[in-house]
């Protein structure tokens, strides 16, 4: 008898946790404003918060909500109705990768265009078993209905996330959050595509302090905007010399030898920012660097 083949979905989800270099809340993070991003967010306000003993995140984003058919994408791991190239997400995986985590979690997401016309769901791993609810369900599940029954349940256009932490991981973001946004997101904020706050403060990009030029290199008939700087002091290692961006999410950076072209070896002053969303379909799945070298012509 032929049958499909079974999956723990839980070890799936940290196997797929595994691939990323960072620890788990700063993937989790990382997902939920790429998500955002794709959904043309142009505004994602971040939240910590504690209650007693109980921590947590929230995000809110101003993008187009998700359709019934997205929302139930959304819910299976590996399915996407995205387009790989289109945007930084298309594995399937985004936010929901933390249930992936070592800790008991619980992931509420909402979207729609406001509280009356919401879409509702609650996934949580528990003794690692991965499950979920949705109020697209007939009948809609008690706990949901006790979600959007709640008198403080408010939403306004986009998609929300309410995710739990544990005390460790809540320790982390608190100390490293506005480092992390900048670190990754700072080509967005910098050109504007996207503002981002936490707890209700916004966010500053980190534009390096030098003599700027700006170069536009064609490339199978598109443009790649290549910001330079050399800068006052040296730049720290990891923002030297490349920093390769797509769709304002930081993927890579790359060290370059400028030194045979630069008087006075200012090779360690030297970064650039290079806007290469043209290669959005070779990106690896953690979206941390791509498959293949096609940018390798940039310097040329």
């Amino acid at each position: 008898m032929v049958k499909d083949l079974k999956f723990d979905h839980y070890q799936t989800l940290k196997n797929l946790l595994n691939i990323y270099n960072y620890p788990p809340e700063e993937v989790l993070v990382l997902e939920a404003v790429a998500n955002g991003m794709d959904a043309k967010a142009k505004r994602i306000d971040l939240k910590l918060s504690k209650n007693n003993d109980k921590y947590f995140i929230t995000f809110h984003n101003d993008g187009i909500p998700m359709s019934n058919e997205e929302y139930e994408k959304y819910h299976t791991v590996s399915s996407s109705t995205k387009i790989k190239g289109q945007g930084i997400g298309f594995a399937g995986v985004g936010a929901k990768i933390f249930l992936g985590s070592e800790n008991e979690t619980e992931i509420i997401t909402i979207t729609g265009k406001n509280e009356k016309s919401a879409l509702v769901s609650r996934m949580y791993n528990y003794r690692k078993e991965v499950k979920y609810e949705s109020s697209l369900e007939e009948p809609v599940p008690k706990s949901i209905i006790n979600i959007i029954k709640n008198s403080t349940f408010k939403h306004n256009y986009g998609t929300s996330y309410s995710v739990n932490l544990n005390s460790k991981q809540y320790s982390y973001l608190k100390q490293k959050i506005i480092k992390i946004l900048q670190f990754w997101f700072n080509p967005a904020m910098i050109s504007n595509r996207l503002h981002l706050t936490v707890d209700g403060i916004l966010v500053k990009s980190e534009e390096p302090l030098g003599d700027k030029t700006t170069k536009i290199i064609s490339y199978k008939n598109q443009k790649i905007i290549c910001d330079f700087w050399i800068c006052k002091e040296e730049v720290p290692e990891e923002k030297r010399h490349i920093i390769y961006s797509v769709f304002g999410k930081r993927i890579k950076n790359e060290s370059v030898d400028f030194s045979y072209q630069i008087i006075e070896d200012k090779s360690k002053k030297v970064t650039c920012e290079a806007d290469v969303s043209l290669l959005a379909e070779y990106l690896s799945t953690n979206k941390e660097n791509f498959h293949k070298n096609p940018f390798s012509f940039i310097l040329k």
